[in-house]
């Protein structure tokens, strides 16, 4: 009973299993490729930010000291 239909459905594949094989290749190549410029996008941000508070941590530094030679430069250091 099942032999004919497993016959058919050998007979329809086996003419575009290639296809099937080579449209699966490029679909996993383009989720790779996808999934790789997430993770470099999201490595540039993550460094962006760290050099984004390392200058903010320098100004403030400059500021701080700015504002400790204006001080001393006032007399308030004891």
């Amino acid at each position: 009973m099942m032999g004919w239909l497993q016959d058919f459905l050998s007979s329809l594949l086996s003419g575009i299993w290639g296809y099937v094989v080579a449209g699966a290749g490029i679909v996993a190549s383009a989720l790779g490729l996808y999934l790789k410029g997430r993770s470099d996008a999201k490595r540039k941000a993550l460094l962006d930010d760290y050099e984004t508070a390392s200058e903010i941590r320098d100004r403030v530094r400059k500021r701080k000291d700015d504002t400790v030679r204006k001080y001393d430069d006032a007399g308030w250091r004891e």
